[in-house]
């Protein structure tokens, strides 16, 4: 998923922030998307924050919020967050001193908030997910260093709004738990099943539904499907392929769904999109 935060307040005057999210197409084209808007605030008055942080583990959003002068805090989300209503932000820990970005690892085992000068030091604070701190890592000083992220497990990016330079920034090894460790495979499905949808045929930009449907395993069950067309999406919690396809052919569908026991399983099915 894309996650685009709407969250700074830099006078703390909001009521409430608001965080657009969208599936990530599988190709990159030129379209519309049509994003779901999840609103929050936080449970302890307002702040300004420029961090958003998703766990790819479990799609958990935090907030870092930014103070001058004195350590911000790092906001947990509820999961999921829910749509059409206020979702609220508990404080989960503190953070760095004036935080202006911060992203998890491509391993969810650790994070990183940075602080940028000049009124922060340029330092990338790397915790643990449980939020034990592991290292404090030097950053090149730039004036206002306000961007954060992985290149990979091992090594950061980071930038500024003022320097068209990107810098890539080695972690020492405290500061990369998992790196390189290749996560277990989940358990076999057992008796969780897909049922096999058959083939679908859908119109270019005309409305397009398929439901994903399983049998079997531990609720709560969550889908997810790759090789959709752009404008396509699934929903993880009901299993619904919704949206205006705009893409052509014929595409090779694969839909999963996991229980809440780690078991998968998997079933493929073709889709074609038709221009009418």
């Amino acid at each position: 998923m894309i996650h685009v935060g709407d969250i700074g307040d830099n006078f703390s005057g909001r009521a409430e922030l608001t965080v657009y999210t969208f599936p990530e197409p599988d190709q990159l084209v030129t379209g519309t998307v049509t994003p779901t808007a999840l609103r929050f605030a936080y449970s302890d008055g307002r702040h300004d924050a420029e961090s958003l942080l998703a766990d790819p583990k479990t799609g958990q959003l935090y907030v870092a919020t930014k103070l001058i002068g004195a350590a911000g805090r790092l906001y947990k989300a509820p999961l999921p967050p829910q749509p059409g209503q206020v979702n609220t932000l508990t404080p989960v820990r503190p953070g760095p001193v004036f935080a202006t970005d911060g992203a998890f690892s491509p391993t969810g085992t650790s994070y990183a908030v940075r602080s940028g000068g000049p009124l922060g030091a340029d330092t990338a604070y790397v915790y643990a997910a449980s939020g034990t701190k592991l290292a404090e890592v030097a950053l090149p000083s730039q004036p206002q260093g306000e961007t954060l992220t992985y290149a990979d497990c091992s090594t950061l990016l980071v930038g500024s709004e003022n320097d068209s330079q990107l810098w890539r920034v080695p972690l020492p090894p405290e500061a990369t738990p998992d790196c390189g460790v290749t996560p277990p495979p989940p358990p076999p499905g057992g008796d969780l099943k897909v049922t096999d949808p058959g083939a679908r045929t859908c119109a270019f930009n005309q409305s397009c539904t398929v439901q994903i449907t399983a049998t079997g395993g531990k609720a709560p069950l969550k889908y997810a499907a790759t090789g959709l067309p752009f404008g396509l999406s699934i929903d993880a919690a009901t299993g619904r392929i919704t949206g205006k396809p705009w893409q052509v052919g014929t595409l090779r569908v694969t839909a999963t769904v996991t229980d809440s026991t780690g078991a998968s399983a998997t079933a493929a099915f073709p889709l074609t999109v038709n221009w009418f």
